[in-house]
């Protein structure tokens, strides 16, 4: 662990010793608009998903497109959920403010992964019973592939490595997102960076400071947004949309209503969609 922070216990979610199997937690993915923040949301909900997960989310939609504060966080369980915890257990922040704004939030067993770049050190009361891991994304995204934006797949990686997540799971997810719309060539260069996150976690965290994840079969369920699933209820309810555009959601100021992925059966026919139970 890169720290000069205070180290604390290790995580304990479960009531049991710090290397039991966690089945139940919360992870916000924190900084500014235009960071990446909801593309590194959508794809760790997909890999808990796939380990068997529960999974529900919440996102903040700034006003702007690029440098307000936002988060994405993702609530999962191997039981079933409906809606998000009163606490955060991990805390992966691209930048100085969002630690300092969403300390408050973290469980005080919690783990904060952070850029650590002009990171000053938080009050002692609120670090207390906490581990800080820094880790210089923006930096090694720089050094090992020419820009900034791998910083978020590099976060990915890491976070894989400390949670046990299969790492052939995110590789597949990042083939998912990119090859289609960005060619072979980009899923290439992502899927190095997630490992490079992977194996740069291992060398800085320490076997005790790692968390492993329960796991269990995937279950045959899919991951939509709240938007999707009005739309999808819609259709088979023989509903029409007038357009296209037409967002199902809207809030009276004209800002979209926060969402929260759900997860759901497909039955037969294909028509048919009932929500888990």
């Amino acid at each position: 662990m890169l720290s000069n922070w205070p180290t604390p216990e290790a995580l304990e979610w479960t009531g049991q010793d710090e290397r039991s199997m966690i089945k139940d937690l919360a992870v916000m993915i924190a900084g500014k608009a235009g960071d990446g923040v909801l593309f590194t949301g959508n794809v760790l909900a997909k890999v808990l998903k796939r380990h068997g997960w529960e999974i529900v989310t919440s996102r903040d939609f700034p006003s702007n497109i690029r440098g307000e504060s936002t988060c994405y966080t993702v609530r999962a369980s191997l039981d079933k959920i409906y809606g998000l915890s009163d606490q955060v257990n991990i805390l992966l922040a691209f930048d100085c403010e969002a630690i300092l704004a969403h300390l408050p939030e973290i469980a005080a067993n919690g783990i904060v992964f952070c850029d650590g770049q002009g990171m000053t050190t938080p009050p002692p009361e609120q670090t207390l019973g906490r581990t800080f891991h820094r880790f210089s994304l923006r930096a090694l995204a720089r050094e090992q592939f020419g820009q900034e934006i791998f910083k978020n797949v590099i976060a990915l990686g890491a976070l894989s490595y400390v949670l046990d997540l299969d790492a052939s799971l995110l590789d597949g997810i990042i083939s998912e997102m990119f090859l289609k719309r960005k060619g072979e060539e980009v899923v290439r260069k992502n899927i190095q960076a997630a490992r490079f996150g992977y194996d740069k976690a291992r060398e800085i965290t320490a076997e005790t400071e790692r968390h492993p994840l329960a796991k269990k079969a995937d279950d045959d369920q899919v991951l939509i947004s709240g938007n999707e699933a009005i739309g999808l209820g819609a259709l088979a309810a023989g509903i029409s949309p007038p357009t296209p555009s037409v967002r199902p959601l809207r809030s009276g100021s004209g800002s979209c209503t926060t969402c929260r992925v759900s997860a759901v059966r497909w039955s037969r026919p294909r028509t048919s969609w009932r929500p888990l139970t």
